[in-house]
């Protein structure tokens, strides 16, 4: 699933972070699941962004940053 979020300077939006040990939580393939925030430079336009990107480019997926949260435990890689 792939829902947008712009956040415009100096303004907060709230993020997902699942709590994949809860009874109920969804599973795939008999693991637990994540959320992943692709963060896009600065300019990229939700349109741009929001998308599977190309292998080497940069945006969506191949966005210089990825936000991942498991179990309400969130980090961040840089790529």
């Amino acid at each position: 699933m792939v829902v947008p979020l712009q956040c415009d300077p100096g303004t907060e939006k709230p993020l997902t972070s699942p709590d994949a040990d809860a009874s109920g939580a969804y599973t795939w393939r008999g693991g637990s699941t994540s959320a992943q925030y692709y963060v896009n430079n600065a300019g990229v336009t939700v349109e741009e962004g929001c998308l599977w990107g190309q292998d080497g480019g940069e945006v969506g997926n191949w966005a210089p940053y990825v936000r991942f949260t498991h179990s309400m435990v969130p980090w961040i890689a840089g790529c």
